[in-house]
């Protein structure tokens, strides 16, 4: 997936109804921190979940709310 347009930076939930991993990023083209939704699984809050920094590493548990900006 690219940008969200007017999406950007809206998102309090996210669903991934593929049979793949799906990578949210804070940052436009897939840059920055991320959270990873495993495939048919999702997140009703975005308030408190587990972010990975832009190599991989874990960040900790923090919010993604509103901050949500590309996907792959």
């Amino acid at each position: 997936m690219n940008n969200y347009g007017s999406a950007n930076d809206k998102a309090s939930s996210v669903w991934n109804n593929t049979d793949r991993g799906v990578r949210f990023y804070q940052d436009t083209n897939q840059g920055g921190k991320y959270i990873h939704i495993n495939p048919h699984d999702g997140r009703g809050d975005l308030s408190s979940v587990l972010i990975y920094n832009a190599d991989g590493s874990v960040f900790g548990t923090n919010t993604m709310n509103d901050r949500i900006s590309s996907a792959c």
